[in-house]
């Protein structure tokens, strides 16, 4: 994709991407599959959090990056987490972040564009917000593709830190999961030739449907004739192919650094 990949999750999210070693998302009408490869290795995990959990629970982690490293400058200071766990109003604890992101502008700054266009970066601290539950990162998810300056420099990408196990062992994820091989193909014809698969994507069986760029094993799939609104249902949950939307939306701060 030419930028660098900057992924805002939990670690136990982490912890399992790196055992995996892939990823899936959505933008517009294509499909990318991001391969995370070791040798070389091309990706890294990183804290963005005052803690982390015992490496014994992280063992994939534990495995590549230990130490953890920790990029201070993102994370809330120890009285603002305090605060907000003691009862804390979350509107409240936002604004003393926001704040807090712009005293620390230089630094952000420097971060991102020292940023390498091959490599993937996986921001992790504790929360699943797939309910009720809030997190900093995703104040500073918003922040970074709110920026006019910053938000064209990576690709980011929110994910709740829920993981889907029953759908990442479909035969759906499975198939688009496994597509991109070692070799290097360029807008090559994509066809779908398995019944099942076809029924599920809403295409017809062995005609084409778009097209298909691999390299290194991840794949960028321009999809023409796919019904998206069966993408965007059910068989692809919004934690695991994202579109990029905004994770917090606030109006009043453009999030501009």
């Amino acid at each position: 994709m030419n930028k660098p990949i900057v992924i805002f999750t939990n670690f136990w999210d982490a912890n399992k991407l790196v055992d995996r070693k892939h990823f899936l998302f959505w933008r517009g009408k294509t499909l990318y599959k991001i391969q995370m490869n070791d040798k070389p290795q091309n990706y890294e995990v990183v804290s963005i959090a005052l803690s982390h959990p015992p490496l014994s629970r992280i063992t994939k982690i534990e495995e590549k990056f230990n130490p953890i490293k920790r990029l201070d400058f993102f994370c809330p200071t120890y009285d603002m987490l305090k605060d907000y766990k003691d009862g804390g109003d979350w509107i409240k604890y936002t604004d003393k972040y926001k704040t807090l992101l712009k005293s620390r502008k230089a630094q952000v700054f420097e971060w991102v564009e020292s940023l390498s266009s091959d490599r993937i970066y996986i921001l992790c601290c504790w929360e699943n917000t797939s309910g009720a539950s809030h997190c900093h990162r995703q104040l500073l998810y918003d922040a970074l593709t709110k920026s006019k300056a910053l938000q064209n420099q990576a690709i980011y990408i929110y994910r709740d830190g829920s993981w889907d196990d029953k759908y990442v062992n479909s035969e759906l994820y499975k198939f688009l999961a496994t597509l991109a091989s070692g070799k290097k193909t360029k807008q090559v014809p994509f066809v779908v030739n398995n019944p099942d698969i076809a029924q599920e994507l809403g295409v017809t069986l062995n005609v084409q449907c778009g097209t298909f760029t691999s390299a290194n094993g991840s794949f960028a799939m321009l999809l023409n004739n796919v019904n998206q609104d069966i993408l965007n249902g059910l068989q692809i949950p919004e934690n695991l192919l994202l579109q990029g939307t905004s994770a917090y939306v606030d109006d009043e701060w453009s999030g501009d650094l």
